[in-house]
């Protein structure tokens, strides 16, 4: 596959990618690919920086309780906030599947590794400018879907993501979805959500560090077809 797309303003005045994907299917439902990534790719001033990529995945899809991701990839590729290229490292796992065909679940999980420094300085304009990358995190969602009948429905969600600032340790989300349909095509709909950001890492005596709230939302939806 070729994707391209031009900027006129930019030197080079176009950036490309190409790749490519194998493949093997097996009859226990379990397939593995291998895919491949070279292109070229313009960063936040129109400077175009080779970019590439390797990845090699095994999924299963064999039972409907327990599927299964699992994915690896070895790239170079771009950081905008430094306008260079760096090596990534990625290993991600990936679970779903739905039970007594009422409970559905995903869940994930991703490390990321760049080989960048966490101190970096870059120059606008003649000024020396400070930043600070994390260069080793993780992310992980999950999510629940519960559907005892066609009336009603629960969703619900986590998402944690371990990427620090100056200030910030972690960030945590969460929230949960309630859809009741109390009439034909009468809905109700109630929910929440909620983001905190950890302020003070975890410690022995504080396994939960400190944690701010950034937002918090409740809504009442009422939904009425005439």
């Amino acid at each position: 596959m070729l994707r391209k797309e031009w900027h006129f303003n930019a030197v080079p005045e176009s950036e490309y990618s190409i790749n490519s994907t194998l493949t093997v299917s097996m009859p226990s439902k379990l397939n593995i690919s291998v895919g491949a990534e070279y292109g070229n790719s313009l960063d936040f001033y129109d400077i175009g920086h080779d970019i590439s990529a390797l990845n090699l995945s095994m999924t299963s899809t064999k039972w409907s309780a327990v599927n299964y991701r699992l994915y690896a990839k070895r790239a170079r590729t771009i950081v905008y906030y430094l306008s260079d290229t760096y090596n990534l490292n990625q290993a991600t796992m990936m679970f779903w599947g739905s039970v007594a065909s009422v409970l559905n679940y995903e869940m994930s999980m991703s490390i990321l590794d760049y080989d960048y420094s966490r101190d970096n300085y870059v120059e606008v304009g003649g000024i020396t400018i400070p930043i600070i990358l994390d260069d080793r995190y993780c992310i992980a969602n999950f999510k629940m879907q519960y559907t005892p009948n066609q009336t009603i429905g629960v969703t619900t969600g986590i998402g944690i993501s371990t990427y620090e600032t100056t200030d910030i340790n972690a960030n945590i989300s969460y929230y949960g979805n309630l859809r009741y349909e109390f009439k034909p095509d009468y809905f109700l709909f109630l929910g929440f959500s909620c983001n905190q950001d950890q302020t003070e890492k975890s410690t022995f005596e504080n396994p939960m560090g400190r944690f701010l709230k950034n937002s918090a939302t409740v809504y009442l939806k009422l939904s009425v077809t005439i």
